[in-house]
């Protein structure tokens, strides 16, 4: 059977969040209709081009990776209601202080939990304090 026949599977959501509060895939996906904006998108120098570009309502995980640019300012993604994980590789955040805006970050938490259900360690916290020099 040739990999671009349709063996009967299909895409039902676009991700495990999706799948179990009942949002199902965008209609249409793939067939040049207007698709919905990722759950999951990826900043970096051959993907979208910033994090104003990925900013929307429906995002949930974003993930910065190598930026050769100026740092990156997280600014668009405050108050976003679905927003939950946040990666960032060293030196492309332009404010690292900013995360602490980003209130709905709590993937750690819920790892933590899961990791509990089956009795593993959590993951540690590492808090990092330096002095910043003067506000303002």
């Amino acid at each position: 059977m040739s990999h671009e026949k349709n063996c009967g599977a299909g895409l039902v959501a676009d991700s495990l969040t999706d799948l179990l509060l009942g949002r199902r895939a965008a209609e249409g996906r793939g067939t040049g209709r207007a698709e919905r904006p990722p759950a999951v998108t990826r900043v970096n120098g051959s993907g979208v081009p910033g994090v104003t570009a990925a900013a929307h309502p429906g995002l949930e995980i974003l993930a910065i990776g190598a930026w050769e640019g100026e740092p990156l300012g997280l600014e668009p993604l405050v108050g976003l209601p679905h927003l939950r994980t946040l990666t960032a590789c060293p030196g492309t955040l332009a404010d690292p202080l900013e995360i602490a805006r980003l209130d709905g970050l709590k993937i750690m938490d819920l790892a933590n939990e899961i990791l509990a259900l089956r009795n593993r360690p959590p993951i540690t916290r590492a808090v990092v304090e330096a002095d910043l020099g003067p506000v303002g």
